[in-house]
């Protein structure tokens, strides 16, 4: 069960991430499985991440979104992690001291919805194959010069 006190980490021997414009983008390098959550879960993958906890995490969310009074973030929350706990994305950390404190968001006008997973194995043969290599900068390539 996750507790408000728990972090977690990125499983980064197996996972690529990054959030783009909004967006999460997490490849499972030895699946070949990619991922994309958006909005609340790009947030909450974020929050993650940053070493936060799961209380805080909850904190934030529900100071940058307009919530609906019978909508609970704290299940809906829980459930995403547990999703991302089941796909082998993340770990449970041990709680921290040195956790940072809780995040500053910016309160925004938009609406909450529920955090969602969206899970992609139409590549998963391609990707574990041949999976791409975060952390490689571009090769410097110039094309031959001709002779004439």
């Amino acid at each position: 069960m996750i507790q408000r006190q728990d972090t977690f980490r990125v499983n980064s021997k197996e996972i690529a991430a990054k959030v783009i414009d909004g967006e999460a983008i997490i490849i499972n390098l030895g699946t070949g499985t990619y991922y994309s959550t958006d909005n609340v879960g790009a947030l909450a993958w974020e929050l993650a991440e940053a070493g936060h906890s799961f209380g805080a995490m909850v904190s934030a969310l529900e100071s940058r979104f307009v919530v609906p009074p019978e909508t609970d973030i704290e299940v809906d929350l829980r459930a995403f992690f547990r999703r991302l706990l089941e796909e082998n994305l993340i770990d449970v950390s041990p709680p921290s001291e040195s956790a940072p404190p809780t995040p500053e968001v910016q309160p925004s006008a938009a609406a909450y919805a529920p955090p969602v997973l969206n899970a992609y194995r139409d590549m998963d043969d391609m990707l574990a194959l041949d999976p791409p290599a975060p952390g490689l900068e571009p090769i410097p390539w110039s094309a031959p010069e001709s002779k004439h």
